[in-house]
């Protein structure tokens, strides 16, 4: 009673009683299944293996990027341990490695501690008589994955029938698995209608019905569907598109003449283009009217006059430039299908426009509106430039006319500018004649690290405590000669140093220490450890110390 709902399912997927046992195949050793068991991917290798060599009979190159383009579902990893497990159970022999690719023969297994490779001029492939083979129908290799040809050095170039593999090798090494009777689970081939509901190998369809199927897949997933191989190996024929039809459009570079183009190809285009557009059409999109109807609107244009644009936010021009100057129109005549038309195209500038103040000018070049632009006339040019500096100095400023007229309209019409602080120099403490170097240092750092502003009042109270010979000099001026190379020496030595000696501490040395004559080595480098350790201020109280400790009766000389 089991037995007719299975006969319907296999007539109903297009199976036959003699599809059992396929009618080509790869023949697969049953020990390699039995070895490995745990290593799918592996035995779909030794599979697309086993076929290259059906077809080439020669050693085939393989690697695993070749692998991966024949699954791309493949991983590099899982295709080199892949082809390593194959080596190493002896049922792939290496035969050449020399070169950028390695070649294999496919191998029945270990026979006396040696691999049986095939052998293509041998009856049953050299397959050893105990040895038991498994067929597998090299279909699911040719039509459900594709056709893979290796190279010596460059990658393989895979042909297929179906635009994605419809399996993997890890799925064609578990449908083998299944052929030795090993317990086996898969979705890919279970939905197929490779494996039934017991998960037993059912065998593979006609080759329309898996095409039909490979076909299906279009319409749920992008790359599915058939290559255009595969409709011809349905039996459909595919032609090619036709090319795009029509005369593509010509573009001439600006200044060329209608007169240097061919004659016969302006007829052509004008008698299948002019003559279907209608002639309101033509004008309309050419600018293009009567004779008389030109001549009124020339009449008409010649005694209007220019006027502004209705204000807008901020005074801002739409195309944020400068509005052209006044221009007089002129009427030139146009040669259009034999016949002239009137044309108002030139336009000349005209030179009785008034000149534009700074501040107008200044506002017109970021593309203020002439009537805004005359109303903020009267700030002042100055103002105006460090406002536009500000504007484009301020990420967050998107439109720049309108930001500054709002700025500008906020501000009074005269704004006072404080002047720039007085600049003086150092000169006057850097080459002063009698002061001591530590209180030349003293008030540089004094001087520079004032602000500018109140580096005047520092000049005037050095000046007061340390008076020079020549006092009838400003001490606020700075020295017009150049220094001697006495005075640059002294420039180039005190910017070496970047100390504040506004309150430095007093320096002492570690002379004493390292020079001293009755010590031992090792409290020699004890103190001078501490010495060096110790902050600037405290050296002074750690070398007197170390003088109470160590006494000598020459200590003086050291401590200079």
């Amino acid at each position: 009673m089991s037995a007719a709902p299975y006969q319907l399912q296999m007539h109903a997927l297009g199976y036959s009683a003699a599809t059992a046992s396929p009618a080509t195949y790869v023949p697969l050793p049953r020990c390699l299944m039995e070895d490995l068991r745990n290593a799918p991917v592996a035995l779909g290798t030794y599979a697309l293996l086993a076929r290259l060599y059906q077809i080439s009979g020669t050693s085939v190159y393989l690697s695993p990027g070749d692998l991966q383009l024949y699954d791309p579902a493949l991983s590099y990893g899982s295709a080199r341990r892949a082809i390593e497990r194959l080596v190493e159970n002896g049922y792939a022999v290496v035969v050449d490695s020399s070169g950028r690719k390695i070649s294999y023969l496919p191998s029945w297994g270990m026979v006396d501690n040696a691999p049986r490779p095939w052998d293509r001029a041998a009856p049953s492939w050299a397959r050893p008589r105990h040895i038991t083979a498994l067929r597998l129908d090299d279909r699911l290799l040719d039509l459900c994955m594709g056709r893979l040809r290796p190279h010596a050095i460059h990658p393989a170039v895979v042909e297929r029938y179906v635009a994605a593999p419809m399996v993997s090798l890890r799925d064609i090494g578990a449908y083998a698995r299944a052929l030795a009777g090993i317990p086996t689970r898969s979705t890919t081939l279970k939905d197929l209608g490779l494996f039934d509901r017991d998960n037993q190998t059912l065998p593979l369809p006609d080759d329309s019905t898996i095409l039909a199927i490979a076909s299906q897949r279009a319409v749920t997933d992008a790359t599915g569907g058939l290559t255009a191989a595969g409709w011809r190996r349905a039996g459909f024929t595919v032609h090619a598109p036709p090319p795009p039809a029509g005369q593509a459009l010509f573009f001439a570079p600006t200044g060329t003449k209608i007169e240097d183009v061919s004659a016969n190809m302006i007829e052509d285009v004008s008698a299948n283009m002019i003559e279907d557009v209608s002639a309101n059409m033509i004008e309309d999109m050419i600018g293009l009217a009567h004779d008389d109807e030109a001549e009124d609107c020339a009449q008409e244009r010649a005694k209007s006059t220019i006027t502004s644009s209705p204000s807008r936010s901020h005074g801002s021009t739409e195309d944020h430039g400068e509005n052209p100057p006044a221009v007089k129109q002129a009427t030139t005549e146009a040669k259009v299908g034999g016949g002239k038309k009137k044309i108002v195209k030139e336009q000349q500038p005209d030179q009785s426009a008034p000149s534009l103040s700074e501040s107008t000018r200044l506002l017109r070049s970021i593309g203020v509106r002439t009537d805004v632009a005359a109303k903020l006339a009267d700030r002042p040019a100055n103002l105006i430039q460090n406002v536009i500096a500000q504007a484009h100095a301020r990420k967050d400023v998107r439109n720049i006319a309108a930001w500054v007229v709002s700025v500008l309209r906020t501000l009074p019409a005269a704004e006072e500018i404080s002047p720039a602080p007085q600049k003086v120099s150092e000169r006057a403490i850097l080459f002063h004649p009698t002061i001591s170097g530590y209180d030349r240092m003293h008030w540089l750092a004094i001087f520079r690290s004032a602000a500018i502003a109140d580096r005047p009042a520092v000049l005037a109270r050095f000046h007061a405590q340390h008076p020079t010979q020549d006092t009838s000099q400003d001490p606020t001026q700075d020295a017009s000669q150049d220094p001697t190379q006495e005075h640059k020496g002294v420039i180039e030595e005190n910017r070496a140093e970047k100390v504040d000696l506004a309150l430095a501490p007093q320096r002492v040395s570690e002379r004493a220490i390292l020079f001293h004559p009755t010590i031992s080595g090792y409290d020699r480098m004890r103190w001078l450890t501490i010495f060096r350790s110790a902050a600037i201020a405290d050296r002074p109280a750690v070398l007197a110390r170390f003088h109470a400790q160590h006494p000598e009766e020459v200590s003086d000389a050291h401590t200079a």
